[in-house]
């Protein structure tokens, strides 16, 4: 075992000691310890040096793709420890995106897809191509949210559903570009979104009273936010924040249940996210702004 202070570790392993790459290390080296590959004593931490060098490595590269200022404790202890299992035990890495539909300001659906969800298909295209290249096991799915919908109302607009199915057409044949079928789906397949009360979404409070207070009220607060702007009253908002909140619940408990499972938001309001990642469901998040390596 290599005993080091961790301002020795930076100056080693050359990481810029910034405070996001501060918590990520601590992250890695708790991560370790849950292996028993660390340990503290004193100010001097004690870790196994090939298991930091291909944590640290793999750390380094994703961050190209991913921005750990968003990411709780959690999120990256359990990163690391899925990058340890998949190089002990060859298992894989299943990255899970979640799209929202193209909505349109008529009660419907649009014609035509959105510049965020082709250019995050585009940009998980190129996560694929890293982690092939790396020779480190993953999948990757995308979801379109054909589920807990807001335009659904047929007194609003009567062609609602054909528009969503056009919509959703779009978005596989965008998917298809970058994926093979069995990585895409649609959540109202899911055994979890199954019901014909999934459409337009239900509230479950059993589900509500899992979220942590003052998570709940930052989830909250995002959505006002959001949905102020769209003339929503505040009934309204209150009773699409809660179908909201038991629909983030039920895709972090899908999540949670797969082996190595990491949710991957594909929408730009991440003070969203945290209801999921507070949730134990390790949470990764794409840098805004971030453009396909071609362009």
């Amino acid at each position: 075992m290599k005993k080091n202070l961790l301002s020795e570790i930076y100056t080693i392993y050359d990481i810029e000691n910034n405070i996001v790459n501060k918590n990520s290390v601590k992250c890695l080296l708790k991560a370790m310890a849950t292996k028993e590959l660390s340990s503290i004593e004193g100010q001097y931490y004690l870790y196994d040096e090939e298991t930091f060098s291909y944590l640290i490595n793999i750390y380094k590269k994703i961050s190209h793709f991913f921005d750990f200022f968003y990411s709780l404790k959690s999120d990256l202890v359990s990163m690391f420890i899925y990058f340890m299992d998949i190089r002990d035990n060859k298992s894989e890495i299943s990255f899970n995106a979640f799209f929202c539909p193209g909505y349109n300001d008529n009660g419907g659906y649009k014609d035509h897809l959105g510049n965020t969800t082709t250019k995050k298909l585009a940009i998980l295209s190129d996560l694929s191509e890293f982690f092939k290249k790396e020779k480190i096991p993953f999948n990757i799915h995308c979801f379109y949210c054909d589920s807990f919908i807001e335009n659904c109302d047929d007194n609003v607009n009567s062609n609602w559903h054909d528009e969503l199915l056009v919509n959703r057409d779009l978005f596989k044949k965008e998917c298809q570009k970058y994926f093979e079928d069995t990585s895409i789906h649609n959540i109202s397949d899911m055994d979890i979104f199954k019901n014909e009360e999934n459409i337009a979404g239900h509230i479950d409070n059993s589900i509500l009273e899992r979220v942590p207070k003052k998570v709940y009220n930052s989830f909250y607060i995002a959505n006002e936010v959001f949905y102020k702007k769209l003339g929503f009253s505040k009934e309204r908002i209150q009773e699409r924040n809660d179908i909201l909140a038991t629909m983030y619940i039920m895709v972090s408990d899908y999540v949670n249940s797969l082996t190595n499972g990491v949710y991957l938001p594909m929408e730009n309001m991440y003070d969203r996210e945290k209801i999921i990642a507070s949730n134990g469901t390790c949470t990764m998040y794409l840098k805004q702004g971030l453009v396909k390596k071609d362009e």
